[in-house]
């Protein structure tokens, strides 16, 4: 009888293993998780220096995707023109290999000429205006003196101030000089290692950039098999039901991603070349290194305009201050025409990110990941958004709860119990104030 006893108890022992051991999976899981946050924010320096060398190890081929990326909609197009048009005359082989060799070298081709082209407009504009202002600022530095002189003389405060920083405003040289012998010269060498460091760093860049063009070549033409390698990838983690899920986040991710870059491209060049136009028009100085600068930060949602506009009205106001207010104006006015008509227009809401989400994105991942981080924060924080909404969508379905947020405007409260939906108006009081006010709209004016 003991040993039966015996026998009994281990079986039950035995029977809750398995609980147990899930059990100590999750401890296990949640512990290490615990872990790594604590470590994270505890050694949130180490972190970002790793993570700064893991981004500049992976730099080339993040160019490489990043150009694949935005070319892809050329192959693409290309490749399916050539296949419609000599589908049936040769083997469908042959023509698919074409297509995307085709496809691939368009797509390489008008990427690297909007590049030259680029490099052509932006180099003679910059040495045309470095070379204004190199003749522009002693002039400007000697005005500035001429008003400080006679400020000074009505000013006793100013005054003072001058002579507490040693500052002698009556010797027309001596300021001048001053400023070059304490400051500019002693920092010299300082400077001289920034420049070394800049020429280094933009070569190392140039390197990088040949290679991604020839990673997106890869990326280009094995692209099929890289999105085979994804699936398989998912479908072995996340099994046949929650892979479909993790497929369908996929596509949807790269809608996301795919409309908001290249509607953003196409967006920041439409108002650089209207940035241009107006400039010409209103004949203000340096109007074409000023439209670039505009073109290149408008990929910033919303702050873009803004960034741009503050090194830009630094050299206008070295000319004229008057035209640098009309140029502040004219920021604003683009930047109200971006934001309300332009950009809606191009990007259709591709993100469905509401204004305070884009603000959000953006202050949140500029905050950690610089400029990075503000271009890519708002399709990021998109794709973060649709996921969760899936998520919520999932479990409020499980509980026959209404899924769309329409529906919860004027929910006053869901009996636990039943799930019966209260709303602080009844829903057919709703729909037939609803209906009452389109029959009105519909009369016609007398």
């Amino acid at each position: 009888m003991p040993d039966l006893e015996d026998n009994k108890k281990d079986r039950q022992i035995f029977k809750k293993a398995p609980r147990f051991a899930s059990l100590g999976l999750v401890l296990f899981i949640v512990a290490v998780l615990a872990i790594a946050v604590f470590f994270f924010f505890y050694r949130f320096s180490a972190v970002q220096s790793g993570w700064s060398k893991f981004l500049t190890v992976m730099q080339p081929i993040l160019i490489g995707f990043a150009i694949a990326f935005v070319v892809n909609p050329i192959e693409r197009n290309v490749e399916k023109y050539y296949i419609k048009k000599n589908l049936g005359k040769k083997k469908e082989d042959k023509i698919k290999k074409r297509g995307r060799t085709l496809g691939v070298a368009a797509a390489i081709a008008v990427f690297l000429a909007a590049v030259v082209a680029l490099i052509l407009l932006i180099i003679p504009q910059t040495v045309t205006s470095v070379r204004e202002l190199i003749v522009v600022i002693p002039d400007q530095l000697e005005a500035f003196q001429q008003w400080l002189t006679e400020t000074a003389q009505n000013n006793s405060k100013l005054a003072m101030l001058l002579d507490k920083l040693n500052i002698d405003i009556a010797n027309e040289d001596s300021f001048i000089i001053r400023w070059i012998v304490d400051e500019m010269l002693p920092k010299s060498s300082t400077w001289i290692e920034y420049l070394t460091t800049g020429v280094i760093s933009v070569g190392r860049t140039v390197l990088n950039f040949i290679i991604g063009i020839i990673i997106a070549i890869y990326v280009l033409t094995s692209k099929d098999l890289l999105k085979a390698t994804t699936k398989k990838i998912i479908y072995t983690i996340f099994g046949s039901k929650r892979g479909n899920w993790v497929a369908r986040c996929f596509r949807k991710s790269e809608i996301i991603f795919g409309g908001f870059v290249i509607g953003k491209i196409i967006d920041s060049i439409i108002i650089g070349i209207i940035c241009f136009v107006v400039m010409l028009i209103l004949r203000l100085p340096y109007s074409g290194l000023i439209s670039i600068i505009v073109g290149f930060t408008n990929v910033i949602p919303f702050f873009g305009p803004f960034i741009g506009a503050i090194p830009s009205i630094l050299l206008i106001l070295l000319v004229n201050p008057w035209q640098a207010l009309y140029f502040m104006i004219l920021i604003l006015i683009l930047q109200q025409f971006d934001g309300n008509i332009l950009g809606p227009k191009i990007l259709g809401g591709i993100t469905g990110l509401n204004t305070f989400w884009v603000l959000f994105a953006i202050l949140v991942f500029g905050g950690f990941f610089g400029i990075p981080g503000m271009v890519l924060g708002v399709p990021v924080f998109g794709v973060i958004y649709y996921i969760l909404q899936e998520i919520m969508a999932h479990y409020l379905k499980k509980r026959n709860l209404p899924i769309e947020l329409s529906d919860y405007k004027d929910i006053e409260s869901i009996d636990p119990e039943t799930g019966e939906v209260k709303y602080h108006t009844p829903k057919n009081m709703q729909t037939e104030d609803k209906k009452d006010n389109k029959k009105i709209f519909k009369k016609p004016i007398k």
